[in-house]
């Protein structure tokens, strides 16, 4: 069938399969490269190509200093490299042992003194004093020196910084 159709060569991609694993492409196409002179030379041409590449990737690249090798058995891990690991193990069991093992519980708290304690008979006395807080609030020094000074040249005093409003006077007084 491909032999009608000569243009139906395979394409790059098919041929790339082909390089690699001729047993992947379809039966078809296998027999079509067996049978194509074209084909099988562009699939030449390819490998010709690729192992030019392997050769001047091996030419280009250095050589090894040395030669390298797996080591037979694994190296063995240091004990110190999970020492914080350790450490913090180590501190979370003192602390457990610690809080689960203490000999005695840790000081009970204090017992909350009573600040205000309600005496029904002492209801009458509060209120006196309240009462004689309201009449005079002043402490009984400054009620003797409130009591000396004049209160009726305090007023006088007082219409001097702040005038008397609505008296019908002037305006200009004040200049």
């Amino acid at each position: 069938m491909l032999k009608q159709r000569p243009n139906d060569h395979l394409s790059t991609g098919q041929l790339l399969q082909a390089l690699v694993d001729p047993s992947d492409l379809e039966a078809e196409r296998q027999d079509h490269l067996e049978q194509c002179l074209p084909c099988r030379k562009e699939l030449e041409r390819l490998k010709q190509g690729f192992g030019r590449l392997g050769q001047t990737a091996r030419q280009m690249a250095p050589a090894p200093t040395r030669p390298f090798r797996l080591p037979s058995k694994p190296a063995p891990t240091a004990w110190w490299r999970f020492k914080p690991m350790w450490a913090t193990v180590a501190a979370g069991a003192l602390l457990f042992a610690f809080t689960v093992w203490w000999p005695h519980p840790l000081a009970p708290p204090a017992p909350v003194p009573t600040v205000a304690v309600y005496h029904p008979a002492a209801t009458p006395y509060l209120i006196d004093q309240v009462d004689a807080l309201v009449d005079d609030a002043l402490p009984p020094t400054l009620q003797a020196l409130a009591a000396a000074s004049d209160l009726g040249d305090a007023e006088d005093d007082l219409d001097l910084l702040v005038p008397p409003v609505g008296d019908g006077q002037n305006d200009d007084s004040w200049i």
